[in-house]
C-alpha cells in the first residue's frame, strides 16, 4: 500500500468522527494573508491584520501589517484545505460573489 493510499484513507476516515467544540478558543481577526510557505512537508501561512496610524493631513495615512497568526498544516493538511478551498469557490460563484473566470484572488462580483 502506498504511502499516497494510506493517507488517503487516514483521511477518509477521519471524516467521520465527530467533531468536538472548544468554545474556549479564541478568534483571530485578519483582513490579509501574509507569507506562505510549503517545503514539501509542511505548509506555513502568516495571516495578518492592517492597523492605521494617526490620521495627520496633510501626511498620507500611515499604517502597519502585523502578523496575528500563523498557520501550520502538514502535507495531507495542505491537500484538505486546497480541496476545501475549491468547494468554498465553487459555492461563491454558484452564489454569484465570483465569477468563474475571475479566479480566487479577484474582487467579488458587483450586484446589477
Amino acid at each position: 500500500m502506498s504511502e499516497e493510499t494510506t493517507t488517503n484513507n487516514v483521511q477518509d476516515s477521519s471524516r467521520k468522527l465527530s467533531i468536538i467544540p472548544h468554545h474556549e478558543l479564541s478568534e483571530t481577526f485578519a483582513d490579509q494573508v501574509g507569507a506562505l510557505l510549503f517545503d514539501g512537508s509542511v505548509l506555513k501561512i502568516d495571516f495578518a491584520a492592517v492597523r492605521l496610524g494617526a490620521a495627520l493631513p496633510p501626511a498620507p495615512i500611515a499604517g502597519e501589517r502585523h502578523v496575528v497568526a500563523r498557520l501550520v498544516l502538514s502535507q495531507a493538511g495542505t491537500i484538505d484545505l486546497i480541496n476545501q478551498i475549491k468547494k468554498l469557490a465553487d459555492q461563491l460563484t454558484k452564489a454569484g460573489l465570483i465569477k468563474a473566470d475571475q479566479g480566487l484572488g479577484a474582487s467579488p462580483a458587483k450586484a446589477d
